[in-house]
């Protein structure tokens, strides 16, 4: 019975369905009360457009669908990051949705790090910074880009732009 709710799990979040029933937006807001809200961290959400006006004028629903889930898995990576290790007091996710892309970014207020350290040591050990990695792989998939802007002691600004096919 437990293996047969481990496959259920990893099924479900292959395609968490939080982002059928409640969309992008709500989806990413819901990520950031659990793992920010409940720990008593301020945070902010605030969009420009929505993803349902851009869904329509995308080339395909299975296109707009995989641009959702990785828009998602890096805000959710960025998100649990925080509330893991950046000893935040404000979070602010942001969400621009433009004629031919979708432009978020995660900023934080906590103690920062040292990217360049944190991509050297990945080389060394496939462990350490295997989140941040993996975030800039999953956007290079559909041709978007992903920058991660910190130092020690003043933050962290992730960015990531991805262009809606049409």
């Amino acid at each position: 019975m437990a293996m047969l709710k481990g496959v259920h799990q990893m099924i479900k979040d292959l395609r968490p369905p939080i982002l059928d029933d409640l969309g992008l937006e709500s989806a990413i807001k819901w990520v950031l009360e659990k793992h920010i809200g409940e720990r008593g961290i301020r945070y902010a959400f605030e969009t420009t457009g929505t993803s349902e006006e851009l869904k329509a004028r995308a080339r395909s629903p299975v296109d707009f669908a995989r641009l959702e889930l990785v828009l998602f898995r890096i805000a959710q990576e960025g998100i649990i990051n925080i509330s893991k290790h950046a000893d935040a007091g404000n979070v602010e996710v942001s969400m621009a949705f433009g004629e031919s892309a979708i432009d978020m970014e995660i900023r934080d207020d906590g103690k920062g790090f040292d990217a360049e350290s944190i991509y050297g040591a990945f080389r060394k050990d496939h462990h350490v910074g295997l989140g941040l990695i993996g975030m800039g792989e999953r956007i290079s998939l559909l041709d978007g880009t992903l920058t991660v802007r910190s130092e020690p002691g003043r933050g962290t600004r992730i960015s990531a732009h991805v262009p809606v096919p049409a």
